[in-house]
């Protein structure tokens, strides 16, 4: 072999072919002995998936052989300008003078990696441990997935992100290596960012979580860049996101999960069922709950705190003015009640027909009881006016023919304010003036009485 005659003393010549071939391979594949451990396909997914422990990491003592000798060969390649994919690796350590199983060589890169020796990536984006699996896993990946060497990190610049995302999310890098660092911190972004969208999803109720469209803006696209940018490009963001931090995202976070939130949903609650009751108040408080509703930060200074006060002030006036249009009202419709009772025929109706006749007001004083808003009392109490009329007619129908056996024809009913009078001028100034106006009132009116009708006054 190699122009040298084997030396093979056993004599059968099956086992002397055997012995043979076994030279033959020992000589071609001198590097297969690297690979010092059976590897089988479920392995790869035992390493990326389940990772049951940390053999793998910041240990560069523990590498075997193999992963040496691959790393080496990535690194060359990266030193004189070629492309390292899965199948350059595969193709290189199948063949002389390696001979390592497909099995091996994928378990090996994985190791590598997990050891953060080198990073995987497709299409220019770098893959997590589940997609470089599933890379690993499907032949048709071999050719478009990149293995490169682990960038070099300045370790000024691995100190400063630890240091920031501490002072940014209130809470310790762990990572140890600056890949570590760099997806912790990337993890914590997306956080970040999720928690934002989750606030800005109730700005149509807090008016002023649209400020947090900037800050979020800002955030997704810097969580969109891949961890080497953060560790290498720490001193563009800085700055940008811890300005964003103090003046925007913290403070609003913080009074969206404070007792300040409660009071600013009392007050809101408060205005939009009183707003219409304000116009019969006259009180400068009411100013100071309307600016809360439109304020862009109602969260900074001490903005909830006066609101408070002067929501305290202005529920105790709303009660008492409610309260008194509510006995005004009750007033009022207690008045009709005793003039509809005072009429010429009610008290011939037996007590269903007078219920019949009075329901309409009994019913508007349990509605006006239970009337928040000023406005609807006033209402309620004017509709009860109008009624006045109907049911006083509705006297004479009931009571027709009480007394005549039925002959008499119902009284009919006209409003005072019904009766028009042709007065062609605007204003009454002399005596002859009110005389030429009463004289045609009283025309008017006399004109209903002769045709059997009769005035409410």
């Amino acid at each position: 072999m190699n122009g040298t005659e084997l030396d093979i003393t056993n004599t059968q010549p099956k086992t002397k072919i055997y012995l043979a071939f076994q030279n033959l391979i020992k000589f071609a594949y001198s590097n297969i002995n690297m690979l010092r451990t059976i590897y089988k396909e479920e392995d790869l997914k035992t390493f990326l998936i389940n990772k049951p422990d940390d053999l793998f990491k910041n240990d560069d003592t523990s590498m075997s052989e193999a992963e040496v000798e691959m790393l080496t060969s990535i690194t060359r390649n990266k030193q004189s300008g070629e492309r390292t994919t899965t199948k350059t690796i595969i193709d290189r350590f199948s063949g002389i003078p390696y001979g390592w199983p497909q099995a091996g060589i994928l378990c090996i890169l994985a190791k590598i990696y997990l050891r953060g020796k080198v990073e995987i990536k497709r299409d220019s984006n770098i893959l997590d441990d589940r997609e470089i699996y599933e890379a690993f896993s499907n032949n048709r990946h071999y050719a478009n997935t990149i293995i490169e060497p682990q960038h070099e990190f300045d370790d000024r610049k691995v100190r400063k992100l630890k240091d920031l995302h501490q002072e940014y999310f209130n809470e310790a890098n762990s990572g140890k290596e600056p890949k570590e660092v760099g997806l912790q911190f990337k993890q914590k972004l997306n956080e970040e960012v999720n928690i934002l969208k989750t606030l800005l999803y109730q700005k149509a109720q807090y008016k002023f979580l649209e400020q947090l469209e900037q800050a979020l803006s800002v955030l997704e696209k810097l969580h969109s860049q891949e961890y080497p940018y953060y560790l290498n490009e720490v001193d563009k963001f800085e700055d940008e996101i811890l300005d964003i931090k103090e003046k925007t995202t913290e403070p609003i976070k913080r009074f969206m999960n404070s007792p300040q939130k409660n009071v600013y949903d009392e007050i809101i609650s408060f205005v939009d069922r009183n707003e219409e009751n304000f116009s019969y108040l006259d009180h400068s408080e009411i100013s100071t709950l309307s600016e809360v509703r439109e304020s862009a930060v109602p969260y900074k200074n001490n903005t909830i705190q006066k609101a408070k006060k002067s929501l305290d002030v202005i529920q105790k006036e709303i009660v008492t003015k409610v309260e008194e249009e509510i006995k005004l009202a009750i007033s009022s419709v207690g008045t009709t009640i005793k003039k509809v009772e005072s009429f010429e025929g009610f008290s011939k109706l037996n007590s269903e027909q007078k219920e019949q006749v009075l329901s309409p007001f009994a019913k508007a004083i349990e509605e006006i009881k239970s009337q928040k808003l000023i406005a609807s009392i006033k209402d309620k109490a004017r509709i009860v006016n109008d009624k006045y009329e109907q049911q006083v007619t509705l006297i004479g129908v009931l009571s027709k023919g009480k007394d005549d056996g039925g002959k008499t024809p119902p009284v009919e009913y006209v409003r005072r304010s019904q009766i028009q009078v042709g007065y062609s001028k605007n204003e009454l100034k002399t005596v002859d003036d009110v005389n030429e106006y009463t004289d045609q009132l009283k025309d008017e009116y006399l004109k209903i009485i002769k045709q059997n009708k009769r005035i409410l006054l």
